[in-house]
């Protein structure tokens, strides 16, 4: 499968962009993936099974279980930053593995910023967006292939009761790096808007926030329970009501 397979592949279907923040918890799988196309972002794969794809960008997901162990037994299309991972999916069966490539938004060197790196196209065959978060890569891949809203979910970019992962909550089945390593996350930034965050969680603020002013007339919803202020605030019911579907809470 190429990149240029999935122009308008979900035309005005609801495109989901999962993140594994701690919101995640109260989302059911099943539900989510009756709502629309589901595209899981690293970890919340672990949760997501059911999900149509997943996606990487950096290489440091090599190490962990659910992109070793799960990803090889279940059906979700892999989407993959060619830079850093071309090497690292051949546990993956080949048709299920598309790699990409990236303009770029911010260079640590020189800090400076790349406005027109965040303008989303419509064209597969381009670079996407740059990215400080791998979910702004799935934004980029719902907005080719035609999806319409397209809704955030466990996108939170905070910490709730000290933890920044929907995994890290007792009742959830933990994520392991396979060497062994510890997850180390902390919460030593303060509060934003009330929430406990890190400095990612503030760099993913400033990006999205970058994002939605480049894009905006791209309908993107937050329905997660977190910081972000830039994007339209909807549950995911009120998003099953105002465009359609099946999703049902029951």
């Amino acid at each position: 499968m190429e990149l240029s397979d999935l122009g308008n592949k979900h035309a005005g279907r609801i495109g989901i962009v999962a993140g594994a923040g701690p919101s995640l918890l109260a989302v059911d799988p099943k539900m989510l993936k009756d709502l629309g196309v589901v595209i899981s972002v690293n970890s919340s794969i672990s949760k997501l099974t059911n999900a149509d794809y997943f996606i990487a960008d950096d290489i440091g997901v090599r190490t962990w279980d659910y992109y070793r162990i799960t990803l090889p037994k279940i059906d979700a299309t892999c989407l993959l930053y060619r830079k850093k991972l071309a090497g690292e999916a051949n546990h993956i069966p080949k048709e299920r593995v598309i790699y990409f490539d990236h303009k770029w938004w911010y260079d640590p060197g020189s800090k400076k910023y790349n406005p027109e790196g965040l303008i989303l196209t419509k064209d597969p065959k381009a670079p996407l967006v740059g990215a400080r978060t791998s979910a702004g890569t799935a934004v980029h891949f719902a907005y080719i292939m035609g999806c319409d809203p397209i809704v955030l979910v466990g996108c939170d970019c905070c910490y709730k009761q000290s933890k920044r992962y929907f995994w890290q909550f007792p009742g959830e089945k933990p994520c392991k790096r396979l060497t062994g390593e510890k997850v180390f996350c902390h919460n030593n930034r303060g509060t934003h808007k009330g929430y406990a965050v890190d400095s990612h969680s503030m760099d993913f603020i400033e990006y999205w926030t970058a994002f939605a002013k480049a894009n905006p007339d791209v309908n993107i919803i937050d329905a997660s329970d977190g910081t972000l202020e830039c994007f339209k605030k909807m549950s995911l019911q009120e998003v099953q009501e105002e465009y359609g579907g099946v999703f049902d809470r029951k």
